[in-house]
């Protein structure tokens, strides 16, 4: 098990943050069955749940991510973000 980082603690991870460390992200999506990663805005990203992901997928990434990386990264499933729903920021993510 790695280091424990404290949400408190943390700032959250910006979008050329998380840009640079784009690979990292991704393999720890792909482990966790999250696909179609984007950025929307400081610490948000959007993935696509798939149905052999790991259960309550976009939490974990979120937790192992933030200590991982020692920045706030919130996923956010995709299906979620709809029309009615969802902030502006996750409707027009970008493809990490």
């Amino acid at each position: 098990m790695g280091k424990i980082a404290f949400i408190d603690d943390m700032p959250e991870a910006d979008e050329a943050f998380v840009r640079v460390h784009r690979e990292e992200l991704l393999a720890l999506a792909a482990d966790m069955g999250i696909t179609d990663v984007k950025v929307a805005s400081t610490g948000r990203l959007v993935g696509t749940v798939t149905a052999d992901a790991v259960p309550l997928g976009v939490y974990a990434f979120s937790a192992e991510a933030s200590s991982m990386l020692e920045r706030i990264i919130r996923m956010h499933a995709s299906r979620v973000v709809t029309p009615e729903s969802a902030s502006t920021d996750l409707k027009e993510a970008t493809p990490l």
